[in-house]
């Protein structure tokens, strides 16, 4: 990043100032802005080497610890447009091996780590709500089975299938809940759903040729091409594996560009992505049509998820530190 000032022209306060400012700078322009994202980082491990030289030496910091904290805060909650302009200079881990040989980097440099780490929490959140959605009618035909003569091999069916959604939701144990849905898909062969989650925990395990197996299986089962792709969807938000998701997605709307499910899962992959923007207006779309359309419950779901949607986005729009000149 190109600098006003000389090294040698400035004290290594106003070094560290000068950086802070342009860093703060940086990292409110992530998004949507040119921004040299290597230099940002180089920049920010600059920071911490300065900190402790200058406090060492007496100088009164205090000013600039609210603004180190703002800072990194902010690059934290701005990490996925970070890496997106990382991804063509190769990623950064391969950035960190490259600039970080023999020490210990910062934390900023685990980004991309700490990142597929929360997306994996957050999917299993969403895929628990998306699932729902896919569940209905399969709860009103279990429901209705339990009033009435039980068939126990759908009970034995519901009962390993949430075994599954749970190992996976807390543990993250897809070897565990592989065995489930398998149990799952044992009971009840006839029922599209079990297959997919079998199959998304197979690809998830990086067996794609059984899981490949399992799609198809779920598919000569669903009525339509759109309604299997509409439930596969949700099972890839679940694991989470968002790009595959949005390819199901894609395809649902171009068969049926007023498919309010599909927005509505569109949502999900936006917020897996932290795209909250994108997020709210898909499910300002789904709204929309779900009210069109006279589906109340879809519509009471997507305006919920909006309007929680909208206060993180105007959280996060309050947290935003002030860029201070140089």
């Amino acid at each position: 990043m190109d600098r006003a000032l000389r090294a040698e022209q400035i004290t290594p306060a106003d070094e560290l100032r000068a950086l802070l400012a342009t860093s703060e700078i940086a990292v409110a322009n992530l998004q949507d802005k040119p921004v040299d994202a290597l230099a940002l980082l180089r920049d920010m491990d600059r920071i911490a080497g300065l900190w402790p030289v200058l406090e060492a030496a007496g100088v009164d910091l205090r000013p600039e610890a609210g603004r180190w904290e703002t800072l990194q805060a902010s690059l934290r909650k701005r990490a996925s447009a970070l890496l997106r302009r990382l991804r063509a200079t190769g990623g950064l881990p391969a950035l960190r091996a490259t600039h970080h040989v023999g020490d210990e980097p910062a934390w900023w440099w685990y980004l991309a780590e700490e990142t597929r780490s929360r997306r994996r929490q957050q999917g299993v959140k969403l895929g628990v709500i998306v699932a729902g959605v896919v569940a209905i009618g399969v709860a009103i035909t279990f429901l209705f089975k339990i009033l009435f003569p039980v068939d126990p091999n759908l009970q034995a069916s519901m009962v390993s299938r949430m075994d599954g959604q749970q190992k996976i939701q807390n543990q993250a144990d897809y070897q565990g809940a592989l065995a489930d849905f398998q149990k799952a898909v044992d009971a009840t062969p006839d029922d599209p759903e079990p297959w997919l989650w079998l199959g998304g925990t197979q690809q998830k395990l990086g067996d794609n040729a059984a899981a490949e197996v399992s799609f198809q299986r779920a598919r000569a089962l669903y009525k339509s091409e759109k309604d299997f792709l509409l439930s596969h969807a949700a099972i890839y938000i679940a694991m989470p594996m968002p790009e595959q998701a949005r390819a199901d997605l894609e395809t649902v709307l171009a068969i049926d560009p007023e498919n309010a499910r599909a927005y509505y899962y569109l949502a999900s992959v936006f917020e897996l992505e932290e795209s909250h923007l994108d997020a709210v207006n898909a499910l300002q779309r789904a709204s929309d049509l779900a009210e069109a359309q006279n589906d109340a419950a879809l519509t009471a779901m997507a305006r919920y998820r909006m309007a929680l949607l909208m206060q993180q986005v105007q959280a996060r729009s309050f947290a935003l530190p002030t860029p201070t000149p140089p």
